[in-house]
């Protein structure tokens, strides 16, 4: 069993027309130490190939449903960095975003606003 993984350092979005040889009808390519990850969006009529890394080069063909398309432009366009990861004894890659911290902590937005709204109630108590 080997991963294969690694930051996305840029990708390319690819859209096709309808009339496309392929059986796909959009690609995204992903591009970072992992090497070359091609994510082909299939349409739900349609039938998934099998995930793969190329024999001899660091290069995966992935083959995802068309409507998960906007959920991966989404980590990719808004989440940074995003990481890549691919599997080879199951043949299953991941895409997810990397844990951030926080600006002005390391607790999570709601839990610094709740404390906030509490000192705020306490404190408009103890003026009344």
């Amino acid at each position: 069993m080997t991963q294969y993984q690694g930051n996305v350092q840029s990708y390319v979005l690819d859209i096709q027309s309808p009339s496309n040889p392929y059986n796909y009808r959009s690609v995204i390519s992903l591009h970072g130490a992992f090497g070359l990850a091609m994510l082909y969006f299939v349409p739900q009529d349609g039938q998934l190939g099998v995930n793969q890394k190329r024999l001899g080069h660091d290069i995966f063909d992935i083959y995802c449903w068309m409507d998960s398309w906007p959920h991966f432009t989404d980590l990719l366009r808004n989440e940074k960095p995003a990481h890549f990861l691919y599997d080879d004894s199951n043949n299953t890659a991941q895409i997810r975003s990397v844990p951030a911290t926080v600006p002005g902590g390391s607790s999570r937005f709601a839990d610094r606003f709740i404390k906030a709204h509490h000192l705020l109630q306490q404190k408009l108590k103890k003026n009344i």
